[in-house]
């Protein structure tokens, strides 16, 4: 047990591939379930945030303020898709594909359950109960995270690839202020139940990108078709351009 003043915790998500994503009210990070085309996330507790450095004062990019983004784009994969903000009122019609509760309950966001398999959602800071989901820009000083989901080969989505990545692959994110360029640093796999504990989901770095999806790759830990795993990759801002 450590000592010290105890820290806020991020809210919990669970994602849900073709299904739902829940959140706890604390640290907007992902946890993933999936099944058969659904599955759900759940956002980990506020994060034990450690001093942090400050994103380099001097760059060769250019200055991309924050903004929402718009489209994410991962070559390696043939991903080129739209990024949706998840909303209350889409939590508001939605439950966890695996427990059945709904995905928004006394005022706060409990889950993630994507509309749709095509397209990616941010999960946006500040609103409902989400601590944590920064807006993408040079300026940013918290994770970003884009969640969508994956499926079996008979039902693909958006991010059923996500676990071939890499080291050095590129993602792209836009905004209306330009592009962001991330270098991916490391893919991870991991227990849904572990999620809310990962470092690499919960303390917050400047210039972080996390994607997170259910895990359905060859192998992978499935039950009755449901993942019992999340693929969570982290990446970490290398270059920006400001829109034309």
């Amino acid at each position: 047990m450590s000592s010290g003043p105890d820290r806020p915790r991020p809210p919990v998500w669970v994602l849900a591939c073709g299904g739902a994503l829940v959140v706890a009210a604390a640290l907007a990070a992902v946890t993933f379930a999936t099944g058969r085309g659904s599955g759900s996330f759940a956002s980990p507790p506020p994060p034990v945030v450690t001093p942090v450095p400050t994103a380099p004062a001097a760059t060769p990019w250019d200055l991309v303020p924050g903004a929402v983004p718009t489209r994410v784009v991962i070559s390696t994969l043939g991903v080129d898709a739209a990024v949706v903000t998840y909303t209350v009122e889409q939590a508001q019609k939605a439950t966890d594909t695996l427990t059945g509760e709904p995905c928004y309950r006394d005022g706060v966001i409990t889950c993630i359950n994507p509309p749709t398999a095509a397209d990616v959602y941010w999960q946006q800071g500040g609103i409902a109960g989400v601590a944590y989901g920064a807006m993408a820009g040079t300026d940013a000083q918290s994770n970003i995270y884009l969640v969508a989901h994956a499926g079996e080969p008979s039902m693909r989505a958006v991010f059923s690839d996500l676990y071939q990545l890499s080291a050095g692959d590129v993602v792209d994110v836009a905004t209306v202020n330009g592009t962001l360029t991330y270098t991916v640093t490391d893919v991870i796999t991991v227990d849904k139940g572990a999620y809310t504990s990962v470092p690499e989901v919960t303390t917050q770095v400047p210039g972080r990108l996390l994607l997170v999806t259910c895990n359905h790759a060859p192998g992978a830990d499935l039950r009755g078709g449901i993942s019992l795993q999340n693929v969570v990759v982290v990446a970490q801002l290398e270059g920006a351009r400001e829109a034309s």
